[in-house]
């Protein structure tokens, strides 16, 4: 079985498709990337090329209407992957007729299509069977990210946020509650780990650029993660890694009931939901004044990280991919 990848992007290349890689030589199944330029001439060349293999994974790119039927040009299969509302824009959210076009074209033509969440399976369904239809969460390594160690004991407690700049805006919308819990619990700080920053009035702030080899000794260091998020059409096609991530190394979390986050965090278990300002100064500070509850709810968490599991998620992608080429 031959299978490559089309990509325009190294956008969150790594989860959905590098840590598999390992998985695949397994098998003895070697893939390849290839990326899809602007030019006209070399686009053109990539989608032929991908049209050699058994299975062209098309990963998170609307592919042209006419790069589609190039793609049938040969008996290959197609898989489109994707774990962003992509027919929407994310700086302003609204419907695009260019995106919308090419994203029903690219639902119309794939063989099967890779959903990161339900909300995302139900804006596919709008063009496509159901049946052709898979969700699959973004997968983390749990023999990499190791669990937080609860006996080590401290008086300061860590608010922690990972990401990266194009999603910062959120975090930012929270200052004024920052800063009142700033103000109130003198043993606080928020840690950003990231590739851009802000600073607050009333509570300190650590700023950590992102790497990953760090990243998990980071994540552990937070005492609650945060995860904010805007309720619109973008935001609700978020897959929530953030939350896998702290589920992973077990630490309690409050985030915004949006989208795929009421799907991983369940309230009052495995961390809190916020919609409000006000529940967030609430949540939080319930959170910053109980280390027991932390300690019981990053239990939780940590047990419920096994659905998100690397090779979890894995065998179901590669089953699935099987089924693929034994259907006509």
């Amino acid at each position: 079985m031959k299978i490559c990848y089309l990509i325009h992007d190294q956008d969150g290349l790594f989860y959905r498709h590098g840590q598999y890689l390992p998985l695949f030589a397994e098998k003895k199944i070697n893939i390849e990337s290839i990326p899809v330029k602007k030019n006209f001439f070399t686009r053109f060349m990539a989608v032929l090329k991908a049209s050699e293999y058994d299975i062209v994974i098309v990963r998170r790119k609307l592919l042209q209407p006419w790069e589609n039927m190039l793609l049938k040009i040969k008996p290959c299969k197609v898989v489109f992957d994707f774990d962003d509302a992509i027919l929407f824009k994310s700086s302003a959210p609204y419907h695009s007729l260019g995106r919308k076009i090419k994203f029903i074209s690219m639902m119309k033509s794939a063989d099967i299509i890779i959903a990161g969440n339900s909300y995302l399976k139900s804006l596919a369904a709008k063009y496509t069977i159901v049946n052709k239809i898979h969700i699959l969460p973004t997968a983390v390594d749990l023999s990499k990210y190791r669990k937080k160690d609860y006996t080590e004991k401290s008086s300061k407690v860590t608010l922690g946020w990972i990401g990266s700049r194009s999603t910062l805006k959120y975090l930012k919308e929270l200052k004024p509650v920052l800063n009142r819990l700033g103000a109130r619990y003198k043993n606080l700080k928020l840690k950003i780990v990231a590739d851009m920053f802000f600073d607050l009035d009333d509570l300190p702030v650590e700023k950590k650029e992102w790497g990953y080899d760090s990243e998990v000794d980071d994540l552990k260091s937070f005492d609650i993660g945060l995860m904010p998020l805007e309720d619109n059409i973008w935001s609700r096609g978020k897959c929530s890694f953030k939350l896998i991530q702290y589920l992973a190394v077990g630490i309690p979390c409050v985030c915004s009931p949006v989208g795929m986050n009421c799907d991983v965090i369940e309230n009052g278990k495995t961390g809190l939901w916020a919609s409000s300002p006000a529940e967030w100064e609430k949540q939080l500070s319930r959170l910053i004044e109980d280390a027991g509850l932390r300690e019981k709810m990053g239990s939780a968490a940590g047990k419920q990280a096994c659905l998100y599991d690397q090779r979890f998620i894995f065998n179901k992608f590669y089953k699935i991919l099987l089924n693929t080429m034994e259907s006509e």
